[in-house]
């Protein structure tokens, strides 16, 4: 058995997993729910959403037109922009 302490509330527990971080599926669930809070806060707060969301999609959308007169799908142009290919 291993003795180690929570990564959530801090209490100690013995388990036989080495990679066992938390004390019960309660802390488990918990940082899950804490990880998915600040995901969503940071992806809010992203560079692509500076203008309104209409303006994000209109430049989405500008670019998946250059990538369609090209024959690539939106992610094989962006990369191929980005590797100075096209």
């Amino acid at each position: 058995m291993l003795h180690k302490v929570c990564a959530m509330c801090g209490k100690e527990f013995d388990t036989k997993y080495p990679h066992q971080k938390y004390c019960s599926k309660g802390c488990e669930r918990e940082q899950e729910r804490r990880t998915a809070k600040a995901y969503r806060e940071k992806q809010g707060k992203g560079e692509h959403r500076a203008g309104s969301d209409s303006e994000w999609y209109a430049e989405v959308n500008k670019i998946l037109r250059k990538a369609k007169k090209y024959g690539m799908s939106y992610g094989k142009y962006v990369a191929a922009k980005e590797a100075g290919l096209i």
